[in-house]
């Protein structure tokens, strides 16, 4: 299973394309979240996501 990181400070964002996403490849990505630039670093250096899927414009 690979990991994947989702970086958006809009939540609807984030929750749109996580379950586009999980219907889409049902069980084949731990997906993870991120709000903002600064939870984006952490939770990539923490699960090592093979994927990031990024908004460019947000804070932190």
């Amino acid at each position: 299973m690979l990991n994947l990181l989702i970086a958006d400070d809009e939540e609807l964002e984030r929750r749109a394309v996580k379950n586009i996403i999980g219907k889409s490849f049902e069980g084949q990505f731990n997906i993870f979240e991120a709000k903002n630039g600064r939870q984006a670093i952490e939770v990539a250096d923490k699960e090592k996501p093979e994927i990031i899927i990024m908004d460019i414009k947000m804070p932190g």
